[in-house]
């Protein structure tokens, strides 16, 4: 999101939600998190703000009417049915369904649909509990997930799930991090394996892998490339 500017109700933030702008506003006098070791945000397409942590649990944060500024409360999404509170959460995501998928760091991934949660993990559907990233195509909507062992791939549209992992090309099976690109593109990022290209419409087939050389970031970083 794009911090745009101040109009004395508030800050006024500017995002794209698949393709469309959207502009939020909240109050200067926002309530203090409930969670104090907040490990990732999101400002989800209706504007509301989610944020993770860790053992505290899961918020949201609805921006009101003008008329109602200041009187913002946060949720505790653990209300809803299927959420471990004292769970530690590391990473969250909307698809285009407006569904919010957050990952674990042994439990899997559980997804809220509005009303409830589920729970993926490794007996139904995930090849690793630890999750290290979610990523939504703006493209299909497909949602990739980077466990400890290996990439999940959620197909909306057959609700089904495609699992990559070294047998399938992958560098490693742990990756870091992970993000669509605005072609539908998956790219990857290994712990020490560097960067992968994977094409979505060529069922995830990877078509580059670009190595990290760790002399290079140390001459890049001191200013010697």
């Amino acid at each position: 999101r794009d911090r745009l500017r101040s109009r004395g109700l508030g800050d006024v933030y500017k995002r794209q939600v698949y393709g469309k702008d959207r502009t939020i506003e909240f109050s200067d006098q926002l309530p203090p998190c409930p969670a104090e070791y907040l490990t990732d945000c999101l400002l989800a397409s209706d504007g509301s703000i989610w944020i993770t942590s860790e053992g505290q649990g899961i918020y949201c944060l609805k921006p009101l009417e003008k008329a109602q500024a200041g009187k913002e409360s946060w949720l505790d999404i653990s209300y809803y049915h299927g959420l471990k509170k004292e769970t530690n959460y590391y990473s969250i995501a909307e698809d285009k369904q407006g569904r919010i998928w957050v990952g674990t760091d042994n439990e899997g991934v559980s997804v809220f649909n509005g009303e409830k949660w589920k729970t993926y993990n490794r007996e139904n559907a995930l090849l690793g509990e630890r999750i290290f990233d979610i990523a939504v195509s703006p493209v299909t909507g497909d949602v990739a997930i980077a466990t400890s062992g290996g990439v999940n791939v959620f197909k909306p549209q057959t609700n089904q799930w495609l699992n990559l992992t070294r047998a399938e090309g992958l560098v490693e099976d742990q990756v870091e991090t992970l993000a669509y690109d605005d072609k539908g593109n998956l790219w990857l990022g290994y712990a020490c394996g560097g960067v992968s290209q994977l094409s979505e419409q060529q069922n995830y087939k990877i078509i580059n892998t670009e190595p990290v050389s760790y002399t290079h970031l140390r001459a890049h970083e001191t200013g010697a490339y």
